[in-house]
């Protein structure tokens, strides 16, 4: 994956709660992406193993890597799915699964956190 030139949404957000420049905001949250990929595979392949520790481990990650660079929708999304993962409803989580997925996805191509999931 390469960098997201149309980033600016997140980056901007982070660099102002932050107040890093921005080429260490873009690192970040070029990372981030790569991370969340990641963790979004792990969560996929956790929940087909029917693994629910390591898939609320992952979504425990995903939703503090995405709090950290400002991706506030793939966060709430992550929120809300580790609180279903909690109540043992595997259904809600995966379907949080795909809109975390949609979002990132579109952010890589947009650079915006916006894509409307529900």
């Amino acid at each position: 994956m390469g960098r997201n030139p149309n980033s600016n949404e997140i980056v901007q957000d982070l660099m102002a709660d932050s107040g890093l420049d921005r080429t260490t905001c873009e690192e970040l949250v070029y990372i981030f992406c790569a991370q969340a990929q990641r963790l979004v595979l792990g969560i996929s392949e956790s929940l087909l193993k029917n693994d629910f520790q390591s898939t609320a481990l992952f979504l425990h990650q995903l939703k503090g890597s995405a709090g950290n660079v400002r991706a506030k929708k793939i966060s709430r999304l992550a929120i809300d799915a580790e609180r279903a993962m909690k109540a043992a409803d595997v259904n809600k989580v995966s379907g949080l699964l795909w809109g975390i997925k949609e979002i990132l996805e579109a952010f890589m191509v947009t650079g915006k956190d916006d894509r409307d999931v529900q």
